[in-house]
């Protein structure tokens, strides 16, 4: 049986991007997922997420950084697929 998770139901992540569109922007609402940090994640660019460019980032290492954030580099040759994780990174970065 498999089970089902919203997001946020295992916690959230506090993220930090380098290099790219978003660089150094830092986001603490992106969900946990049962197997722990998302491998990558892709950021919409624009206001409307569902047609805006987006940006693909991939996670560094196995741990967060020493203040706690995961860092994610800019990842321009990486396509969305389906383990990349669609952020719902809005208007608002930590």
């Amino acid at each position: 049986m498999t089970e089902c998770f919203q997001p946020g139901d295992l916690g959230w992540l506090s993220i930090e991007l380098v290099a790219g569109p978003l660089d150094g922007q830092r986001y603490g609402d992106i969900p946990m997922l049962p197997a722990g940090a998302p491998d990558s994640i892709s950021i919409p660019l624009g206001k409307d997420p569902k047609t805006a460019a987006r940006a693909a980032y991939r996670r560094r290492d196995e741990v967060p950084g020493p203040d706690g954030a995961w860092l994610y580099d800019y990842a321009p040759e990486d396509p969305s697929s389906t383990e990349t994780t669609a952020a719902q990174a809005s208007t608002t970065s930590d």
